[in-house]
């Protein structure tokens, strides 16, 4: 399967596959109704290699809201992550007292932190998570009064968008946006948003492309059969043949933990024979049943 990866699709830089699109092909589990949607003839449990072949998945732990706090310069946010604990968990526990679904209160503090970061709005957000409009507000206000660097980074992104007529990545990479002056406040508020998106978004694709291109220089280095297949937004894929494994790992972690940020940027790596998440085990764990066998 080979699909066409198309780089300079996306406004904020992020990868495009298409013919097939390989990065919304259903895992299972997570996501099974928007999943049933899918017109796809492929399942992620189809997708295999060869017979001593294993799917090496790397994925980057929130790494927007790792780049939030970067840029921010926030030091509440820059903590929370030095504590190395899930920061939607901790949040949640700290403000959603009264429910004792963590999972649950974890997804709604995810909702509520990704939803005022990009702009979505109190209104829309309590529409979609059925919660009371004030309920939010409170929210967020209490983000605000917690993070106040955030709310100082969005108003520096207007300003210099405004200014300029563009925003930039932290690599550097332009997006213009024209609309950011337009006589319309629609234009405008649409442009604000656009701007801000990019340069959390935009640090993120350009982040993992970095990534990309150090991992493949030490596969290509070292003479390894090992290869890189697929890149899923925040996650890479790579199809590694067993003896290779203990040797894939380290490469891993030192390409895409290569430090950039105030604050690491750690990944959760998991491995199977398919794509498939019911296929899907930690890397440790997976580790630890090997070493079993022995």
């Amino acid at each position: 399967v080979r699909p066409l990866w198309q780089q300079t699709a996306t406004a904020t830089g992020r990868l495009v596959c298409s013919n097939p699109n390989l990065q919304t092909i259903p895992r299972g589990q997570e996501g099974e109704e928007e999943e049933k949607s899918l017109r796809s003839l492929i399942s992620c449990d189809m997708i295999k290699g060869e017979e001593d072949y294993y799917f090496i998945l790397s994925d980057y732990s929130q790494i927007e809201m790792r780049i939030l706090a970067d840029l921010s310069s926030d030091p509440c946010l820059i903590a929370a992550f030095e504590k190395k604990e899930d920061f939607f968990t901790e949040l949640s526990k700290e403000w959603m007292t009264s429910c004792t679904d963590t999972k649950a209160q974890r997804d709604i503090m995810k909702k509520l932190c990704y939803g005022y970061i990009y702009g979505q709005g109190a209104a829309r957000m309590a529409r979609e998570m059925a919660k009371d409009v004030s309920e939010i507000y409170e929210k967020i206000n209490s983000f605000k009064r917690k993070y106040v660097g955030v709310e100082r980074l969005q108003a520096a992104v207007k300003g210099d968008c405004a200014k300029y007529g563009e925003v930039r990545t932290k690599s550097g990479r332009k997006r213009p946006l024209p609309d950011i002056n337009s006589p319309c406040k629609e234009r405008v508020a649409e442009a604000e948003r656009q701007a801000f998106n990019t340069v959390i978004q935009g640090t993120a694709a350009d982040m993992i492309k970095q990534a990309m291109i150090r991992l493949h220089t030490s596969l290509v280095l070292k003479k390894l059969k090992s290869s890189l297949v697929l890149q899923v937004h925040d996650e890479l894929v790579l199809l590694v043949p067993e003896q290779e494994i203990p040797l894939i790992v380290p490469l891993i972690r030192e390409a895409m933990e290569f430090p950039q940020l105030k604050v690491s940027t750690p990944v959760v790596i998991k491995i199977g024979k398919t794509l498939a998440t019911d296929d899907l085990d930690d890397f440790s764990s997976w580790t630890k049943k090997k070493n079993e066998k022995k």
